[in-house]
């Protein structure tokens, strides 16, 4: 243990310290990383034992992207902060296994230290926490047991351990149901979650402030006061046994002031750090208990330590400078107890009830219940709907229903509310490949390069325009370059999804050019990266029905559709498998159910129209005839059907009328459809 006595140089290199270690965090804030790298170098020279100093030291080459430096500093040190940027370290560098180990050895430094989940708290600190309308800002520098729950249910899930990761999403969102991290994770794995008993108590999210009197006015302004005059020691800072707060914590909403928000180390000791849940709520920040009192001077540096416009007023003058309430907005604000009660109950509804819809949203989201999913979103508040993460969900669902003009739309939308968003494009650019719409997608494409070359997204958008073009190796070279720079990126989310989306393209361009074992290779490939990526479900389903294999197609086919039920070309293609199998009823029920998931799909009404006249249901098939002469007017292909039927239902001058168009839609096919009219002059000269 230290020794409570300390000569003139020790406490001098202690100031030194604080300084430098206050210093770091706020270049880390504002993004110096370099100089932030510089200081901490500075500052671990001075106590190489000082597990903070190895924390600050490690996230700042975490945030600067060096990620094993920052491994490196955080490996087998007893502390919170360092356990976690280990653990987001093994995550970037996909060394799953490594992180898990670690976060569940150093349970014991985070499994009590948890203010999120308990009423009241929040996690915001206590000292009256708010004014009228404003929350008190808290940095969090060492993580709640929620955030590192979140962080290790990732790290489950990326190792494909999905039992472990359900459970430890389910225990970070009971003790902060606002972590997106995790609520968002149960949503990917496909778990239902009770939203309305997740977000069902809601009186605790917001709280007003502790010792608020019954009666208005003057009772009201005394009760505030006696708040901060009640919290304000143990909000603020002493250098009491060698502790100072390091953080510049300020404010400058209206009726605030700026004030200096520092918190220190002090001394490292040989024993393990202990949890901070055994603290005040007030202190959890970081590992070290924060003094119980205030220093209105800091002996031996009073232009380092002591607060601005303080030096020489007492503790009541000095709290109009507190972050926590503005004295200025209670004056002039008389309002009653309850009327602030009520307030605070309303807008913990609000809250609640948004968080509510949106992880509704994500979850039919997630499962591909894409009516739902939109309906959930046009519930939103107008000024929460026109945001780029709702615009992104709306596009997806609309893609996913083949409904591609509506979402281009939303494409479009989100483009203008984040111009230089790189994910979500490789499906604009695929809608774009079904209109072919070339210019636009040439366009965003060359965009896409020019904003950033190492993006998987912007070569899957490449080879796209390059697939439209018929440059089918051209294409092939793009998708395996986006495959490759998703396989090798960061963490397990977004790059993975689109190096398996990659994968499938990929796949599709191998099927066009009949080579059927590529594809399957790189259709198992996207399947490995994600197991539930529908688009190589059905593309297997596609080469085995290509090769004959109806069996294994169906069976394909049919897992793609337990993954996404409201894609109507792939209940489509069962229905084509289904007729190969000679089960023409459940052929039809096949084709119906996906025109009515998409009626103004074609081919599933062309696949109909062929199964009714094979039937002989001349009538029903003409009607989806007709219903295709307006979706396509320029297919050769419908024309001639009709002309069939025309000529089945004994109507020569319509039908010969049909077969003409046909013939001139398509004069490859001349020799087909001039048969059908001989054979149509023959059953005439016959009649």
């Amino acid at each position: 243990m230290p020794s409570s006595r300390t000569g003139p140089f020790q406490q001098q290199q202690k100031l030194v310290e604080r300084y430098l270690h206050k210093k770091v965090w706020q270049y880390l804030d504002v993004g110096l990383y370099r100089t932030a790298q510089f200081t901490a170098e500075r500052l671990l020279a001075f106590d190489s034992t000082n597990n903070d100093y190895r924390h600050v030291i490690a996230l700042v080459h975490l945030r600067a992207g060096d990620i094993y430096t920052a491994l490196n500093y955080a490996r087998d040190t007893p502390h919170l902060g360092c356990l976690f940027v280990y653990g987001q370290c093994c995550l970037e560098l996909k060394k799953y296994q490594m992180g898990i180990a670690a976060l569940e050895n150093g349970d014991y430094l985070y499994k009590d230290n948890n203010t999120m989940g308990k009423k009241g708290s929040m996690g915001i600190a206590s000292p009256g926490q708010l004014d009228d309308d404003n929350l008190v800002l808290v940095r969090v520098v060492i993580p709640y047991t929620s955030m590192v729950l979140a962080l290790l249910g990732t790290l489950y899930k990326a190792a494909g351990i999905e039992k472990s990761a359900i459970m430890t999403f389910a225990l970070a969102i009971k003790l902060d149901p606002f972590c997106w991290e995790a609520v968002a994770g149960l949503c990917e794995l496909q778990v239902e979650i009770s939203v309305d008993k997740l977000y069902k108590d809601t009186a605790y999210i917001l709280k007003p402030p502790e010792g608020q009197p019954d009666d208005d006015g003057e009772g009201l302004m005394e009760g505030r006061k006696k708040v901060v005059s009640k919290n304000f020691s143990s909000a603020i800072l002493t250098l009491d046994d060698g502790k100072i707060n390091d953080r510049d914590l300020s404010t400058t909403s209206p009726g605030f002031e700026k004030i200096e928000y520092m918190q220190g180390t002090g001394p490292e000791t040989a024993e393990p750090q202990k949890s901070p849940g055994q603290y005040n709520n007030s202190t959890k920040i970081f590992s070290h208990q924060l003094p119980s009192h205030f220093s209105k001077e800091t002996p031996g540096s009073p232009d380092l330590f002591v607060f601005p416009q303080q030096r020489s007023r007492g503790l009541n003058q000095s709290t109009k400078n507190l972050p926590y309430v503005s004295l200025h907005a209670i004056e002039k604000s008389p309002r009653s107890s309850s009327q602030l009660k009520a307030n605070y109950q309303q807008a913990s509804k609000t809250l609640a009830q948004l968080y509510s819809t949106l992880t509704t949203s994500y979850i039919h989201y997630c499962h591909y219940r894409c009516d739902e999913c939109i309906a959930a979103l046009h519930r939103l508040p107008a000024a929460q709907a026109d945001t780029p993460w709702v615009a992104a969900r709306l596009a997806r669902m609309h893609f996913e229903k083949v409904e591609y003009p509506a979402a281009c739309q939303w494409f479009v939308r989100l483009r203008q509310l984040q111009p230089y968003r790189i994910e979500d494009m490789e499906y604009y650019s695929t809608a774009l490949w079904h209109l072919r719409d070339a210019p636009r997608l040439v366009y965003l494409a060359s965009a896409l390069v020019a904003q950033d070359r190492a993006a998987p997204q912007t070569w899957c958008s490449v080879g796209n325009a390059l697939s439209l073009a018929n440059d089918t190796e051209g294409a092939i070279r793009a998708f395996q370059r986006a495959s490759a720079l998703g396989d090798s990126g960061g963490r397990s989310g977004r790059t993975s999804a689109a190096a398996a989306y990659a994968h499938a393209l990929e796949a599709h361009e191998h099927v066009t050019a009949d080579a059927y074992e590529r594809a399957q290779a790189c259709y198992r490939r996207a399947l490995h990266t994600d197991k539930r990526h529908y688009n190589a479900w059905y593309g297997l389903g596609v080469v085995f029905l290509r090769l004959g294999n109806s069996a294994m197609a169906k069976l394909h086919f049919a897992t793609a559709h337990r993954i996404n039920p409201a894609n109507s070309v792939v209940t489509c293609c069962i229905g084509v498998v289904e007729e190969h199998l000679g089960e023409l009823d459940r052929a039809l029920t096949c084709y119906s159910a996906a025109i009515g998931k998409h009626p103004k799909s074609a081919i599933s009404r062309y696949k109909r129209a062929r199964l009714l006249i094979r039937l002989q249901r001349y009538p029903e098939a003409m009607r989806d005839l007709e219903c295709l002469g307006e979706l396509a007017p320029d297919e050769a292909a419908v024309h001639f059907l009709r002309g069939q039927i025309l000529k089945m239902m004994n109507k020569r001058t319509e039908a010969v009328r049909e077969l003409t168009v046909a013939l001139t839609l398509d004069p490859k096919g001349a020799h087909l459809i001039k048969k059908a009219l001989e054979d149509l002059t023959t059953f005439s000269d016959d009649e």
